[in-house]
């Protein structure tokens, strides 16, 4: 019995190493970047994001590589400056475009804030990616689009 009990604590020593060993690895993508595609690089854009007439302050990560990638639009909270950038570079990383913009009123973008602005200002990043044009531009995926906030969405 002494020999059953030592090697069912053993081997449950082992297993747990193993689990903490496994959970410890983490995915490439938070610190490495994929190699470089030279004909179409990763980069940051400045575009004109409009919403109800005023631009919005925005900067789009775009994902090397050609084809068509999934989309991000990174929202602060209220009142929000923090800018998660950390996110967006590891969703980069992993083949996402990141949009991220200020809505009307707040950190560099025209107009006035307002609760029922920040929707409409949401709609129209999301309206942005989806227009044929910056589709091509940008290569995002007009199909593939996730919204990820905090706070106030």
């Amino acid at each position: 019995m002494l020999k059953l009990n030592s090697f069912l604590l053993l081997t449950g020593i082992a297993l747990l190493g193993a689990v903490a060993t496994s959970a410890q690895q983490r995915p490439s993508a938070l610190a490495t970047d994929p190699p470089p595609d030279k004909e179409f690089p990763a980069a940051p854009e400045a575009p004109d994001v409009l919403s109800h007439g005023a631009r919005l302050n925005a900067v789009l990560y775009v994902a090397s590589g050609r084809r068509p990638h999934p989309t991000v639009v990174l929202m602060h909270g209220f009142p929000g400056n923090g800018k998660n950038l950390d996110l967006a570079y590891s969703l980069r990383r992993a083949g996402w475009n990141v949009l991220i913009s200020h809505y009307r009123g707040s950190w560099g973008s025209a107009g006035t804030f307002s609760f029922a602005s920040a929707i409409e200002d949401t709609q129209a990043m999301v309206q942005f990616l989806r227009e044929a044009e910056n589709v091509k531009k940008f290569r995002t995926d007009p199909k593939r689009i996730m919204l990820i906030g905090h706070s106030l969405p």
